[in-house]
């Protein structure tokens, strides 16, 4: 479970720092951002990075922890790469479902 917590995590945290760029603004939302939305969704995304990590930290040794997170942020780049390629519509639902069932993954396997 926490695997999956950390990738959904992963997952919204990248969409998010996604949603700090102009270009992806534009793809994602059809629109550019303000300044102070990009910033917010910038902090967002790293506050999400943090806690997928900090789901890796809670079930391993740090080591491994940290070589399963870094794998997970590989898998969670490449599914967000290929939804940008093939469905940049759909990068907002599921950005939105894989952040909800993360956090939901993460209070059952605690």
């Amino acid at each position: 479970m926490s695997v999956a917590a950390s990738f959904g995590l992963a997952y919204g945290a990248f969409v998010a720092l996604a949603l700090a760029m102009e270009r992806h603004q534009e793809q994602i939302a059809g629109r550019r951002l303000g300044v102070w939305a990009s910033r917010a969704w910038r902090c967002g995304g790293i506050v999400l990075l943090g806690s997928s990590l900090a789901v890796c930290l809670m079930q391993a040794l740090p080591s491994m922890a940290v070589t399963v997170w870094l794998g997970l942020l590989s898998l969670a780049a490449l599914a967000l790469a290929l939804s940008f390629t093939y469905r940049p519509a759909w990068v907002r639902l599921t950005a939105a479902l894989s952040t909800l069932l993360a956090c939901l993954a993460w209070l059952l396997s605690s």
